[in-house]
């Protein structure tokens, strides 16, 4: 190889060995740099961790470790100091030997009734939280509302026991905690009791059968004893014993074992409220219960009332002398879990709210003795379908089948005279039948009902303020002649309600009776009717044609208001007054407006609508719509002319 070849290839050697050391340097800068940042990327992690950790530390840990207040119970007294829960100082009712109220696994406490009582909530609360609100029986106690003695162990309220005689329960249903961390996010407390209170309201003086018998004992020992027999003549004779019901005092149990009726008293403290018990081996006067939970109440004229009955039973089992039941007391079956009801032949009464809220309740059955049923008696009984009314029921109480969402048929009896108001509001009713008895109906009384078309009977000469409210399927109403006045939105928002006929003698309709009815095309009003209400007619979308007959003097504010479709009307010849708005927002292309006006307000009609008065001069009305730049079209007499049957104005005008 020439000496000039062996220096360049030397000198290129030398390149390639400089090129090479230099990417070496290059690969070991980067694996270095990647080295670092790996380890700063490690020791911000690690960082980072430890303060999650330590920030556990502070705040989660310490949590973690605490215990969650657990409910241990309730107790009531008659006094507000904060108790454990056997110390009470009202009296615990005994067990049922003797016709007493049983004790259950709860304790139950008596009181009188308009008593006010104090509630004790108890828990076990180690860690201190703050309870800061429980619901009971639906009404929610925040800590403003905790009575004085209250600690974070004891919480107590003030109740009252109510008017009702009978069994009364308090449920817990929510208590809410907070703790050291969460700032003021509220959690539930742990359930370690029943939930459920029950306190026996009864009237002083009412007292079990052995407490009554009490001076009986004191004469026994003279009864027992052998100048007893001496004494005997005095109670005529020892037959005495069949006419002892006539000696109406204590003392005939003081002459029972004379009457060689051991047996009797032998029996009597075995004798338990169980529903297949005689009816006169059961009852003195007062209150008792059976073994299903019910509760009854003997009356003076030994008849019995039903006070209260079982909570928790689908259906209730009649005792055998349940043709003395004569009246099912008020609130007896609230909220119970009846799915099906069948009342006894002889019952009379039905009180108030007897079976309201009974959402499982899907059959009832009412006996033909019924004569009175109560306001509310069925209301928000969702799952009940349908009903037979009694024959001998004259009047339906406001808002009994309230709110009952599926109930779809009820018959009505012939001699029903009155149904109050909201008796049937809020239902699912698709038809019912009126009878000619009837003649009086209250506010609301079909609010909002499916019902597709009703017939009301001569008779009725008033419709109440929304009695077909949102009737929203009602398309037909057969209207009596008997009828005079029409209340307030009697049909609003009747949107399938295509055409209704007036009777000749109405004399009034109440406001917005009409008003968004989507579907009514025309109507006539009575000669009677002179003025026309506030929105009476309003977004009544589809109506086109309003025949006034009546010397109509006032059509007030929004009366025509949005209808959208109305494009005429003949306004009568003793119109005085037209109020805003009346006519806002219509098709009117013209009115022709009487003499005899002597008022219209601003906005009556839209700025579309050409008027025409039937006077030489404009009056002085306030003749603007909004904005208020706007103003009418006016023709006075004299300057326009009717041409096939249409306003028009005078040539050259």
């Amino acid at each position: 190889m020439k000496r000039n070849d062996r220096i360049k290839l030397e000198a290129i050697s030398r390149i390639d060995e400089d090129i090479i050391e230099k990417n070496a340097n290059i690969r070991y800068g980067l694996a270095q740099a990647y080295k670092r940042r790996t380890r700063l990327t490690l020791i911000a992690v690690a960082a980072t961790l430890a303060l999650l950790i330590a920030t556990m530390s502070i705040f989660v840990i310490p949590t973690l470790s605490k215990t969650v207040p657990t409910y241990t119970g309730m107790t009531v007294s008659d006094s507000p100091v904060a108790s454990v829960k056997t110390d009470h100082t009202l009296t615990p009712l005994l067990l049922a030997a003797g016709g007493r109220i049983s004790a259950s696994a709860n304790p139950v406490y008596t009181a009188q009734p308009g008593q006010d009582l104090f509630i004790t909530v108890h828990f076990d609360n180690p860690d201190e939280y703050e309870i800061v609100s429980f619901v009971i029986n639906g009404t929610k106690y925040t800590s403003y509302m905790f009575e004085y003695g209250s600690d974070l162990e004891n919480i107590i309220i003030k109740v009252n026991a109510g008017d009702r005689e009978g069994v009364i329960s308090f449920t817990i249903d929510a208590i809410k905690y907070i703790d050291d961390v969460t700032i003021r996010n509220e959690k539930n407390v742990k359930m370690g009791a029943d939930d459920t209170v029950k306190v026996l309201v009864q009237k002083r003086g009412v007292t079990p059968p052995d407490t009554t018998v009490t001076p009986d004992t004191t004469t026994k020992p003279e009864v027992t004893t052998a100048p007893d027999t001496t004494t005997k003549p005095e109670v005529t004779t020892a037959p005495d014993t069949t006419t002892k019901p006539e000696v109406s005092t204590a003392p005939d149990t003081t002459v029972k074992p004379e009457v060689t009726t051991a047996p009797d008293t032998a029996t009597k403290p075995e004798v338990t409220p169980d529903p297949d018990t005689a009816y006169t081996e059961l009852f003195v006067e007062g209150l008792y219960t059976d073994s299903q939970g019910a509760v009854y109440r003997l009356m003076a004229d030994n008849s019995v009332t039903l006070v209260s009955g079982p909570k928790d039973s689908a259906e209730m089992i009649w005792p055998q002398w349940k043709d003395k039941i004569t009246v099912i007391g008020e609130k007896a079956f609230y909220r119970a879990a009846l799915t099906k009801l069948q009342l006894p032949e002889g019952v009379r009464t039905v009180e108030k709210k007897a079976f309201a809220y009974c959402d499982k309740l899907i059959s009832a059955t009412l006996p033909d003795s019924l004569t009175e049923l109560g306001a509310s008696a069925f209301e928000e009984c969702d799952n009940l379908t349908s009903v037979t009314v009694p024959k001998n029921i004259k009047v339906l109480r406001e808002r009994v089948f309230y709110g009952s969402t599926f109930l779809e048929t009820c018959l009505l009896p012939d001699g029903l005279e009155v149904i109050e108001k909201e008796a049937f509001a809020q239902t699912h009713l698709e038809k019912i039948t009126l009878p000619a008895s009837l003649h009086t109906l209250g506010t609301s009384v079909f609010e909002a009902t499916f019902l597709e078309t009703v017939a009301l009977p001569e008779g009725i000469t008033h419709l109440p303020d929304g009695a077909f409210t949102t009737c929203q399927y009602l398309y037909r109403v057969d209207l009596p002649q008997s009828l005079i006045t029409v209340g307030k939105d009697v049909f609003t928002g009747c949107l399938r309600l295509e055409e209704i006929t007036l009777p000749t003698d109405l004399t009034a309709i109440g406001e917005g009776s009409f008003s968004n009815c989507d579907k009514l095309e025309s109507i006539t009003l009575p000669e009677g009717v002179t003025v026309l209400e506030r929105y009476l007619f309003a977004d009544c979308d589809t109506l086109t044609e309003v025949i006034l007959k009546g010397e109509v003097t006032v059509i007030k504010e929004s009366c025509f208001y949005g209808c959208i479709s109305l494009s005429a009307i003949d306004l009568p010849k003793t119109l005085e007054t037209v109020e805003w708005q009346a006519f806002k927002d219509t098709a009117l292309s013209y009115a022709i407006l009487p003499a005899s006006l002597t008022s219209v307000e601003s906005c009556a009609f839209d700025e579309s609508t050409v008027l025409y008065l039937e006077t030489a001069e404009q009056p002085e009305w306030s003749l603007f719509l909004w904005p208020d730049d706007l103003s009418f079209t006016v023709y006075t007499d004299g300057k326009w002319e009717i041409v096939d049957g249409k306003p028009k104005p005078k040539d050259g005008l």
